[in-house]
């Protein structure tokens, strides 16, 4: 999940083990917080909750590791990817610091969970290309809120995927996905899809939608709509 903290140095490299939305240890912060609690929920539209990235985030500054940054995994992971420091709206809108009127980092709420001085990451829309990747053997765009595309399958003229799917990954349910599919940043595909984009789920596209692909042109991405 897109929301988990994940303590780390200024160079990405993980510091401590992250803490899932399980984890219940910032409840007592939460507690500490109850008198803030209308506010916060104004603000956010959001409970006072452990289960969000904010209070594990407080947790962790005060009790496991001073240093370094302590982020998310989506943030994490783009950075590790791309090098880009951002997270996409919807998971930062999960995190009880953003205000909904204006989607931006709120100094007071950081600063009631002492966060006020933290590096944060930029806010970008949930289609915004962020970056590209060799990870996987080639350059991968990688667009919030995907996550992961299956190597290899994305380079014109490739050979077809197993079932004639790409498997992407995402963090932000989409109920009704709009597959939109680029190359030298005209666009050569549209599908809307009948089933959702699920969070912790694989998510398959049918690979038809780089049939227009041209073997000769620049990199594909693939983005939801």
């Amino acid at each position: 999940m897109g929301w988990i903290p994940v303590p780390g140095s200024q160079s990405g490299k993980a510091r401590t083990q992250a803490l899932v939305w399980q984890d219940r240890r910032a409840e007592g912060l939460c507690r500490d917080l109850d008198a803030h609690k209308d506010m916060i929920a104004a603000r956010t539209g959001l409970l006072l909750e452990s289960y969000f990235s904010a209070p594990k985030m407080a947790w962790l500054r005060r009790n496991v590791e001073t240093a370094g940054v302590v982020t998310t995994s989506d943030t994490w992971l783009l950075h590790q990817l791309t090098g880009a420091f951002v997270t996409d709206v919807t998971t930062a809108s999960r995190s009880l610091a953003v205000d909904l009127d204006d989607r931006r980092w709120n100094g007071e709420l950081l600063s009631l969970f002492g966060l006020e001085g933290e590096r944060l990451p930029d806010i970008v829309a949930n289609d915004t290309i962020v970056g590209t990747t060799s990870a996987f053997g080639g350059d991968v765009p990688v667009g919030a809120p995907l996550r992961w595309i299956s190597p290899g399958v994305l380079r014109p003229g490739d050979t077809a995927p197993a079932r004639n799917r790409l498997l992407l990954w995402t963090d932000t349910l989409v109920r009704i996905p709009k597959i939109v599919v680029r190359q030298d940043r005209l666009i050569i595909a549209r599908k809307t899809l009948p089933w959702p984009a699920s969070p912790g789920r694989v998510f398959r596209v049918p690979s038809s939608v780089l049939d227009k692909a041209d073997s000769q042109g620049g990199p594909v991405t693939v983005s939801l709509g």
